[in-house]
């Protein structure tokens, strides 16, 4: 899920899946499309359900509003399942923020350098 975060930087990048095309042996390693649909493939159905709930629910907004919470209470999870969710949660959460401080390092870096 780290690797889906960092990619999330790029998601208004991406192209639409009409326009998402390559030629026959073309290199895609850099192709942010491609990517993004790696890695999602290599995602549970659990993970991906999380990653997506995550990403339609917790914004910047959402997080100083304090609403957050209030739409995880709503999806009424109980239990292990509960706990694992809030396992992604805070796993996705701790990705983003570890992402989105080493994006800054290196913007402060090239800033000085």
């Amino acid at each position: 899920m780290a690797y889906l975060a960092y990619y999330r930087e790029f998601w208004n990048c991406l192209l639409a899946p009409d326009e998402h095309r390559h030629e026959v042996g073309e290199d895609v390693t850099g192709c942010y499309n491609c990517n993004l649909e790696g890695l999602a493939d290599k995602m549970s159905k659990f993970e991906l359900a999380c990653w997506n709930w995550y990403c339609d629910n917790v914004s910047p907004f959402a997080l100083e509003a304090g609403i957050v919470g209030e739409m995880f209470r709503g999806e009424g999870l109980v239990g292990g399942i509960k706990a694992m969710f809030l396992s992604a949660m805070n796993s996705i959460y701790q990705a983003m923020n570890f992402i989105q401080a080493d994006m800054q390092r290196k913007a402060a870096e090239g800033a000085h350098g």
